[in-house]
């Protein structure tokens, strides 16, 4: 937040009206898909707005209010529920039951599987974990005010949730024990619905008592600022995407969805990458040439990366297979090495300066041996999340490595030689961008990238 006044000297909004949502409540940027998701109770529905500013519908779901994206998907407090949608195709794969549940409102994550749900009218926050698909009580409120919006505070280990009714507070919960403690015990505004915090650390929350946004330190030991004091009405479950250094802010009042930033959207995109003589003709091992369009200015220092997702068309663990130091879009020469076949590959490019994410080829590939090549055993090491703000994580199973990463100039910014099956890299020191890691087995190396926000 360098230059945060800006926020209010220049005005600088863009807002998408009436005739495309109904009772906006909560949004989310989906960085991986370069677009923002809205929960809208009135319809039903979570929609999608595009870097374009298009507006459609993503999925139709009963009552949506909360929004959180973990992994690859997005997950919504729908009555009584926490379900979960693919954010690649949109279809449901959790729909999880929170047993005596009264209201489920808000939702944040730890990043690598665990959900906290607030529960408005229980006064409970919730505990939720998607692989076990078990759901505990992490801490019991007691009584009002009712818990609304919450987010995770990782560098102080700790949920940071805010209140309905007069004079609001603001609390925190310790992941450690769940101990609740009082951040703020009166803050002097009403009914405040959403809460955000943005790369250095600073808080955003929502008020429909006063119709503004007000800005708090990480310490919580200032009174809060006003940075959007016009042009709300009852903004709720708002949304601080790091990447653009924009607010996202649903006006549940008058059906519309308003950007505060410091720059607008922006207009660059990449197309859908073509391999020279077709995909059809790809085999492990080989080399092969990638066309793609970049629209949009790319300034010095930018470098565009061919990525491929895995056997199942997921770009979390996707690997480089090419790269092009360049301001403008032209032939990429790319390698399929260490893969694996499988019938479900996508390729898309991504660029570091500006980071974007391009779309992907649009179509299943299919990979397997070239003629006379012999399977070999390539090592499977995961990495969650991505993109990551505190840690990544790498888990190798049974195949031990070291771990080497790289901002997009070269430059090396981490290593841990010392080879193991698990790895936790530390991240929130590192610029916002995209950085790859090159991993070192016994059998040879592998290369992927993540985005630090």
């Amino acid at each position: 937040m360098r230059k945060l006044l800006t926020l209010l000297l220049a005005s600088l909004s863009i807002t998408v009206f009436a005739q495309s949502y109904s009772s906006p409540e909560s949004v989310e940027y989906d960085l991986s898909h370069n677009r923002w998701l809205i929960s809208c109770t009135g319809s039903s529905t979570i929609q999608q707005r595009s870097a374009s500013g298009v507006i459609s519908q993503f999925v139709s779901v009963t009552s949506p209010y909360g929004l959180e994206i973990m992994g690859d998907s997005v997950y919504v407090c729908s009555s009584g529920r926490i379900k979960g949608f693919s954010l690649n195709t949109g279809a449901q794969g959790t729909n999880l039951q929170i047993p005596g549940a009264a209201f489920l409102n808000g939702i944040t994550s730890d990043g690598v599987g665990n959900l906290y749900v607030t529960d408005f009218n229980g006064y409970k926050i919730y505990h939720v974990n998607i692989a076990g698909q078990y759901v505990s009580t992490f801490a019991n409120l007691v009584a009002a005010p009712s818990p609304n919006g919450i987010i995770l505070d990782a560098p102080n280990n700790r949920l940071v949730f805010v209140h309905w009714g007069a004079n609001a507070p603001i609390k925190a919960v310790s992941l450690v024990d769940s101990s609740v403690s009082t951040l703020v015990a009166g803050t002097g505004y009403g009914s405040i619905d959403g809460i955000a915090r943005d790369a250095s650390g600073n808080f955003y929350i929502s008020s429909w008592g006063s119709q503004k946004i007000f800005k708090y330190d990480n310490a919580f030991t200032a009174t809060g600022v006003a940075v959007v004091s016009t042009g709300l009405n009852n903004p709720a479950d708002i949304y601080y995407a790091t990447s653009l250094d924009t607010l996202g802010v649903p006006n549940a009042g008058n059906n519309t969805v308003t950007f505060y930033g410091f720059a607008p959207l922006p207009n660059n995109s990449i197309a859908a990458p073509l391999a020279t003589g077709g995909f059809s003709n790809l085999c492990i091992p080989s080399n092969f040439t990638l066309n793609f369009a970049a629209l949009g200015t790319y300034t010095v220092g930018n470098t565009f990366y061919a990525v491929l997702s895995d056997a199942m068309g997921n770009f979390a663990n996707a690997d480089t297979i090419g790269s092009l130091a360049a301001m403008n879009s032209g032939p990429m020469s790319c390698s399929l090495t260490t893969i694996l076949p499988g019938s479900n590959y996508r390729i898309k490019v991504i660029s570091t300066n500006p980071p974007v994410v391009g779309v992907d080829n649009g179509a299943d590939i299919a990979l397997d041996y070239c003629l006379g090549i012999e399977a070999q055993i390539v090592p499977i090491i995961t990495m969650i999340p991505n993109p990551a703000e505190q840690f990544v994580y790498l888990r190798g199973g049974e195949t031990k490595f070291a771990v080497y990463v790289f901002n997009a100039l070269g430059q090396q910014v981490y290593v841990d030689s010392t080879y193991s099956s698990e790895k936790d890299i530390p991240v929130n020191y590192l610029r916002k961008g995209i950085y790859f890691i090159r991993l070192e087995t016994n059998t040879g190396f592998q290369t992927k990238h993540f985005l630090k926000n």
